[in-house]
């Protein structure tokens, strides 16, 4: 089921990755989806990778994705 892209929504979870976890931090805001990622360095680019992808398919839909992607736990 879409949302309407003037329907607010939130949500906040993890993703368990082996013994890591990824934090994620989402919200809409008309047709914008912002996220918020926060992960080891050690996952950084699979993280950005799958954001990347996901930029594409709202695009598709004609939505726009606004990410940002932080390391814990070390230099990136």
């Amino acid at each position: 089921m879409r949302l309407p892209a003037s329907a607010p929504a939130r949500a906040t979870f993890s993703i368990k990755l082996g013994t890591a976890r990824i934090h994620v931090a989402m919200r809409r805001s008309g047709s914008t989806l912002h996220v918020v990622t926060l992960c080891s360095a050690r996952h950084l680019e699979a993280v950005k990778a799958a954001l990347e992808r996901l930029a594409h398919e709202l695009a598709a839909q004609g939505s726009l994705l606004q990410a940002s992607v932080r390391a814990l736990g070390g230099a990136a």
